[in-house]
């Protein structure tokens, strides 16, 4: 697999249509992935490189990876260059986009690049990959003695932004109800006979619209979310009036408002994906004197039920399990987020606690070949020589904490004897734990 390397717009460009024929073919992609999207991106934030992968030099794109290095500076002032999703900051998922037949060969391939360029770590944010896709572009990472490590991706207020919740849509918008509880089925017919027209309407944000609705929307989020953003109000404003503009371009925004008489009482802003025909709830606000209305659940009863209108199949409410979403929602799905750090020694890799986590770390130590030294120290003779042995087979075979995977997997193996002096007496068997313990 050959992997090349584009950095500039114009040659971005000339890869528009191999990059709709490949997202068109993933089934993994994903409209933070889309041509609309991602194009507009990269245009908007410069010093991004887009890795492309191809079967043999002359063969088209199977692959496409966006990421963007940036330097950073750790708690002890060395500056590194840290490479990071090219989304990130705005995609609520992640990833690379490929052909079907090729996950594992071009992840694979796109990691084996990246060891060749300078960098101290590479941040894979809100990450939607497949198992297959994370074996080819983790594996080589985990053989080259670096640390990976899942970030915590649960907030102070308890939402777990690793869970997603949406809805698969049925091609009606009474089949869709009729998968609700009898009260939510009720409360929503009840909700939509009240846009009559007269008391409470909605209108559609267009280029006529566009710049009012979207400051209705904005500073109905802003009086909400001002005193927990802090400094960073602005930039999330002004950054939130720049995607919504480009969606609106790109045919990919749907924006409805809702208006009690002359007044706004509240506001969704959808990403529309026409290939794969799913509906994104991205941003919503609503008056919170208007909460007799209930603006917030008549919005996604309507935006749900024009995106079964146009024939689209998922309306996804993005990151965070908020509970409101499970009034709608009919299945839920997972991401991630990791960070790869290149490490120089053993004692550099990050600890973590759970079994899953641990495995790439032991697997990156199991495949270091050089022989024990002559003499250490008795700990790092004895967690050297604990990743050699069916131990860790047991611990990438266990999901749980430590304690768990100790109880569930007690059988140990014989360890083998000190390789110096300052390897203590060898003891009889070596558990799971002890891999766990020694990472």
């Amino acid at each position: 697999m050959q992997v090349d390397v584009v950095r500039s717009l114009s040659a971005l460009h000339e890869l528009q249509a191999d990059w709709t024929r490949v997202y068109a073919a993933d089934p993994e992609g994903q409209f933070f992935l889309s041509w609309p999207w991602m194009s507009k991106r990269l245009e908007r934030r410069p010093g991004w490189i887009v890795l492309v992968a191809r079967p043999t030099a002359d063969a088209a794109p199977v692959a496409f990876f966006p990421i963007r290095p940036r330097p950073r500076t750790d708690r002890h002032g060395h500056t590194h260059t840290e490479l990071m999703m090219a989304g990130r900051g705005a995609a609520d998922y992640t990833g690379f986009i490929c052909e079907p037949g090729h996950d594992e060969r071009a992840g694979h391939a796109f990691a084996a690049y990246l060891l060749g360029l300078d960098w101290q770590v590479l941040s894979l944010e809100c990450l939607r990959a497949s198992a297959q896709r994370m074996r080819g572009l983790l594996s080589v990472f985990a053989a080259r003695r670096f640390g990976i490590a899942r970030e915590p991706m649960v907030m102070s207020s308890g939402v777990d932004n690793a869970i997603c919740p949406y809805a698969d849509l049925p091609d009606s918008w009474d089949g869709y109800l009729a998968q609700l509880s009898a009260n939510t089925r009720q409360r929503l017919r009840r909700l939509m006979r009240t846009l009559d027209g007269t008391t409470l309407r909605i209108t559609h944000a267009d280029a006529s619209t566009l710049k009012r609705d979207i400051e209705i929307l904005l500073g109905m989020w802003r009086e909400r979310w001002a005193s927990r953003k802090g400094d960073r109000l602005e930039v999330i404003l002004s950054s939130s009036r720049e995607e919504l503009a480009d969606a609106l371009a790109n045919d990919t925004l749907f924006l409805p408002i809702l208006w009690r008489g002359d007044t706004p009482i509240g506001g969704a802003a959808c990403m529309m994906d026409r290939e794969k025909r799913e509906m994104m709830f991205q941003l919503g606000a609503r008056d919170p004197a208007a909460e007799d209305a209930s603006p917030g659940m008549l919005l996604h009863a309507h935006s749900i039920r024009a995106a079964i209108e146009l024939g689209f199949v998922r309306y996804d409410f993005l990151r965070g399990n908020e509970p409101y979403k499970y009034s709608f929602a009919n299945a839920e799905r997972r991401i991630e987020s990791l960070v790869v750090r290149r490490a120089s020694a053993f004692q550099e890799l990050p600890k973590p606690r759970r079994a899953p986590d641990v495995v790439p770390h032991a697997a990156a130590r199991a495949a270091d070949t050089r022989p024990m030294p002559a003499t250490c120290s008795a700990g790092a003779c004895e967690s050297y020589d604990l990743f050699r042995g069916p131990a860790l087979g047991r611990v990438s075979s266990h999901s749980g904490t430590l304690t768990e995977c100790e109880s569930a997997t007690n059988e140990g193996h014989p360890a083998k004897p000190g390789a110096g002096p300052g390897m203590p007496a060898a003891r009889a068997t070596i558990t799971c734990s002890d891999v766990l313990k020694a990472v």
